[in-house]
């Protein structure tokens, strides 16, 4: 089987506070950047990652105001590559913030992994990180379709998840063996290229310490990044 990975664009976060992404380096500055789904083709079970925010949403407690038009709409895009929404078996989480789950309830034949600690905390997280979880109908409304997994793990042969947290408790990154090499899909532990080429950590965590441990574990997987909100993926259509 041969797997290669697609970067889809579903949604932009305008005005993010770019020290989110890059920390100190960030700080008075923002960002426009994209909410990104990953379609992992020629797996049978047409695997997604992260499905991205459901609608629009206001500046508000997000930080970040949300532009989604109808060439952003779940349905459409997973069409331009040849997929039917109802197609998807499995949809990857590499954490449960609303901007990577908010679009789960579409999937309505699909079963979500995400690591058990994840949805722990993200049913009471700390105040402070109240507000990254929520509306938590996001996950809630999909529970009893949860295959939760503990630490790194095959989901099927060529892909697998890969715990590095500390950008929230339980977040994992996708592992995927392409033909022509391996590649991490990211998630938010590496938001930018800029973040992992300049080791920069976003200024939104749980844990400091285990974060740099996910660099150093990222480090040692022999695997080319995808970060998890940086437009320059889309100059790449498929990688493979």
């Amino acid at each position: 089987m041969t797997i290669s990975i697609i970067p889809l664009c579903v949604g932009i976060l305008r005005n993010l506070p770019k020290s989110i992404l890059v920390g100190a380096k960030g700080l008075n500055s923002s960002i426009d950047v994209p909410s990104i789904m990953w379609y992992l083709k020629g797996t049978k079970e047409n695997i997604i990652v992260d499905t991205g925010p459901s609608v629009p949403l206001g500046q508000s407690s997000h930080l970040s105001s949300v532009e989604k038009t109808p060439d952003h709409e779940i349905e459409k895009v997973l069409a331009s590559v040849g997929v039917c929404i109802s197609e998807v078996k499995i949809v990857i989480n590499t954490h449960l913030h609303w901007d990577h789950c908010s679009s789960n309830k579409l999937f309505k034949n699909a079963e979500f992994i995400t690591q058990r600690k994840e949805l722990q905390y993200a049913i009471a997280p700390f105040m402070s990180h109240q507000s990254a979880y929520e509306p938590k109908d996001n996950f809630l409304s999909v529970i009893n379709r949860f295959n939760l997994v503990d630490g790194d793990e095959e989901i099927i042969p060529g892909v697998q998840v890969i715990q590095l947290p500390g950008h929230t408790p339980g977040h994992q990154g996708v592992l995927v063996k392409c033909d022509n090499a391996n590649y991490l899909i990211s998630g938010d532990c590496i938001g930018l290229y800029e973040s992992w080429d300049e080791c920069l950590i976003g200024s939104i965590y749980v844990n400091l310490e285990e974060y740099y441990a996910s660099f150093k574990k990222i480090a040692n997987l022999d695997a080319k990044i995808l970060p998890g909100h940086d437009e320059k993926v889309f100059s790449t259509k498929e990688f493979c």
